[in-house]
């Protein structure tokens, strides 16, 4: 025996609930997710940035990180714990001014002022290109 037809019509009507109850829920967490990565940007822009620009602490603290983990440098002949070290602080620094949420063209900028900073003329190796400068 078939089943009413209504019945097709109220299992219709509750998957369509259903799924309106989950896009509401996905809506919520998508809110959610959005608004902690606003937040961990405009922390890391309160910490490291003033008027759009490194601050002066920022640059000693990076100017620091950079030197110690030999940003710009050529690494070939270093020993393996050392380049796993000086792997991880890079990756440390390209963490932080990822951070930044910047366009690319200013991000390089900030990047060509650090590696200025920390890297005598003799040693430059661009950070953005993996060329010699």
């Amino acid at each position: 025996m078939r089943p009413p037809p209504m019945s097709l019509e109220a299992d219709a009507r509750a998957v369509a609930e259903r799924a309106g109850t989950l896009s509401a829920k996905r809506d919520r967490i998508a809110r959610r997710i959005l608004g902690a990565e606003k937040a961990r940007v405009s922390a890391y822009r309160d910490v490291f940035m003033q008027d759009g620009e490194l601050s002066p602490a920022a640059l000693i603290v990076l100017d620091d990180l950079s030197r110690f983990g030999r940003v710009g440098r050529d690494m070939s002949l270093s020993d393996e714990n050392l380049l796993r070290r000086q792997a991880t602080v890079r990756a440390t620094i390209q963490h932080i001014l990822s951070s930044f949420d910047l366009d690319p063209r200013r991000l390089a900028r900030l990047v060509r002022q650090l590696s200025d900073r920390s890297t005598p003329p003799s040693e430059r190796h661009s950070l953005a290109t993996g060329e010699d400068t």
